[in-house]
């Protein structure tokens, strides 16, 4: 985990992506059951759960920025499988063994943890090594078109990719064509590209335009949780989930590539913590999002359902996520030092 080289606003992003996403998961795998009745609670609740989908833009947004500098490493494809293999495998013995949890070491459970990306074990693994084995032709078009162009050739991929949908969701008609992950983390990573071509306009000339934006769909965000509960409100018009914050979402893009300038150019970090942490951000994921630890963090161990009318609730939606963060980190921790002591033995040999 060398951190010589590395920039530390980049790695603060990747710490903060994956901080979204645990406080997203809180949200959705905790059962909740919230009041027909407008509550400002579950306003509270719904907007630090519609940060996920933004961390997971933020991520991808990432490997957009480094995309044209980096080339096809089979050893890191390799590296996240046997990273979910791990957690995919510990997963099942925390299971087995701690809890009282019936199940069956059936081929059904043990193959699909043996080959996790294969399987679709995790959703973002799938669509994201895709986008790692297309680098040789994705990278070509990066660093051989002119910047002008592959901002016009972006702005018009997006445009046609999300118009059924502006177009269904205006007339409120069902069936519109929504973009797969794929789709989306390939515009992601044109935006993360997009952000370096222009990282010194949009930090200097721009920078008024991208507060704003961030501002404006900040407010949308907020609005979606504390305004537009529809289990409360029965005369809103019907808008999909992923309305606002989802991957899908042009104001979920918008927020997460403003933030993406404002933390890369604007903030300055001079302790190191940050790059001993963010190496270790993606096993929180694969760790807590695990389908069968998550039940476990927040329906068993934490018991959120039943704590709703709690008078600590918004406490405990701040601490517990960061619990879980802390404690997946020290796994983390863990596998890379168990792995690394692997590592140099096989070397030696």
């Amino acid at each position: 985990m060398g951190v010589s080289k590395r920039n530390k606003n980049i790695e603060l992003l990747r710490i903060i992506s994956m901080l979204m996403i645990v406080y997203h998961h809180y949200y959705v795998h905790s059962g909740w059951v919230f009041p027909n009745e407008f509550s400002g609670k579950a306003a509270f609740i719904i907007i630090m759960g519609s940060m996920g989908r933004i961390g997971v833009i933020l991520f991808v947004l990432i490997t957009g920025y480094f995309y044209s500098q980096q080339e096809l490493k089979p050893k890191k494809i390799l590296a996240l499988s046997n990273a979910a293999r791990w957690y995919a495998i510990l997963s099942l013995i925390i299971v087995i063994f701690f809890t009282d949890t019936k199940l069956e070491l059936t081929a059904q459970e043990i193959v699909p943890a043996l080959f996790p990306v294969g399987f679709g074990y995790y959703w973002f693994l799938i669509p994201y090594v895709i986008l790692l084995l297309l680098n040789p032709f994705i990278r070509n078009y990066l660093v051989s078109v002119d910047r002008k162009k592959k901002l016009l050739a972006t702005l018009l991929l997006i445009i046609v990719l999300h118009i059924p949908g502006l177009i269904g969701i205006i007339t409120q008609t069902e069936g519109y064509y929504v973009p797969s992950s794929l789709l989306t983390f390939f515009y992601f990573v044109l935006i993360g590209d997009l952000l370096k071509n222009y990282q010194h306009e949009l930090a200097t000339k721009y920078f008024n335009y991208v507060v704003l934006l961030f501002v404006f769909s900040g407010m949308l965000l907020v609005y979606k949780g504390l305004f537009y509960q529809p289990y409360a409100v029965e005369d809103f018009p019907k808008l999909p989930a992923f309305f606002l914050t989802g991957i899908e979402s042009i104001n979920a893009l918008i927020f997460s590539a403003t933030l993406f300038v404002i933390v890369l150019t604007k903030i300055s970090i001079k302790k190191n913590l940050v790059l001993f942490v963010a190496p270790l951000v993606f096993d929180v994921y694969l760790l807590h999002d695990n389908k069968y630890i998550r039940p476990l963090i927040w329906q068993t161990i934490f018991n959120n359902k039943e704590s709703f009318d709690s008078s600590w609730l918004i406490l405990r939606s701040i601490f517990e996520p960061l619990v879980v963060f802390i404690v997946c980190l020290l796994f983390a921790f863990v596998r890379f030092t168990l792995f690394g002591v692997v590592k140099r033995k096989f070397q030696k040999n």
